[in-house]
């Protein structure tokens, strides 16, 4: 009796932390027959042995064997199906039961790759820019060089203005085309230049490779250099305002402008535009645009004067060459100190 005067619970004899799952275990590991999984349900607390009735008066005694205990069915708990017990109370082991002996180890199913998916086909053409590969150094060639009346007197020009009576100030000369003086590459970082990423990455090899590494440098903005958040250097993680480079040095800007797809660019990028062209011509710094739109989408307002080359598949030696020799003659001229900020 308990201290409440209750009578103490039976001992079941079943481990607090055994079930089901154990005896599943030992007949795997020991591919056991039914005598031994009631053995081992036994000592697992499963399972509880039952005593079968002696010999009745008409039946002839049998002789003495070694009686092999017998143990109720457990049932697996079904949805729906009446639950089997015990007097006590604990679930009963099933009298026939059938275990699958482990199942092999499977090797890992490997996914094959679309390579050998695909049938063998030969292999894909090499990436090209978006000016055409034989055409590409010549092109390069003519952005990155200068128009300058530094040449050979130009005796047209001359005796065309002395027979209309006006002195020679300054002695003319023809127009050369010289790859000195430094460059500056400004690339565009914007939304509009995202499908060109690939050529505008190549781009400053390229040019290195045309007119040497010597004053050579590489600036990036968004939109426009002048005005927004201003130019990343090289080496550089926080942008600072663009100041135009030496007199002399060749800005070459590779922009769609501040357009984006269909969108025009908003006026106040054009007006950035203006300032930085005229600011750079006053400078005498040159500029020269290098845009992957064609000619028939250029945003209205940009600045007249300014050279624009179309960067694509249908550039062509002569028309770049016209292109830039019309914007030389008409560029501004330099005039007053220029405050280079």
């Amino acid at each position: 009796m308990t201290k409440q005067g209750q009578p103490p619970e039976p001992r079941t004899g079943r481990l607090l932390e055994t079930g089901l799952g154990d005896l599943v275990r030992v007949a795997t590991a020991l591919r056991a027959d039914a005598v031994t999984l009631a053995v081992a349900a036994e000592l697992l607390g499963l399972a509880h042995r039952t005593r079968s009735a002696g010999p009745t008066e008409t039946e002839p005694t049998a002789p003495k064997a070694i009686a092999r205990p017998q143990f109720a069915a457990v049932t697996p708990a079904v949805a729906g199906a009446p639950s089997t017990a015990t007097t006590d109370g604990r679930p009963a082991l099933p009298a026939t039961a059938q275990y699958l002996p482990p199942r092999a180890p499977s090797s890992p199913r490997t996914t094959k790759t679309l390579a050998e998916l695909l049938p063998e086909g030969p292999a894909p053409p090499p990436f090209q820019g978006l000016f055409p590969r034989r055409r590409a150094r010549a092109l390069l060639g003519l952005v990155g060089a200068r128009r300058r009346p530094e040449g050979d007197l130009d005796a047209a020009l001359a005796v065309d203005l002395l027979a209309r009576g006006e002195p020679l100030l300054d002695i003319p000369r023809l127009w050369v085309q010289t790859t000195q003086g430094g460059i500056e590459l400004a690339l565009d970082t914007g939304p509009g230049m995202e499908a060109y990423r690939r050529d505008v990455d190549r781009l400053p090899g390229q040019l290195r490779s045309v007119l040497g590494p010597d004053g050579f440098a590489v600036r990036w903005f968004q939109d426009c250099p002048v005005g927004g958040a201003g130019v990343f250097l090289p080496e550089a993680l926080d942008p600072t305002p663009y100041r135009l480079p030496p007199p002399g040095t060749l800005i070459v800007a590779v922009t769609t402008f501040g357009s984006h797809g269909a969108l025009p660019p908003p006026p106040s990028v054009l007006a950035r535009w203006h300032q930085l062209f005229y600011t750079a011509a006053r400078a005498g710094t040159p500029v020269v645009g290098l845009t992957p739109l064609p000619t028939q989408r250029l945003p209205a307002g940009l600045p007249r004067r300014l050279a624009v080359v179309t960067w694509d598949r249908a550039a062509r030696v002569q028309r770049t060459t016209n292109t830039l020799r019309v914007a030389a003659h008409n560029r501004p001229l330099p005039r007053g100190p220029v405050h280079r900020s």
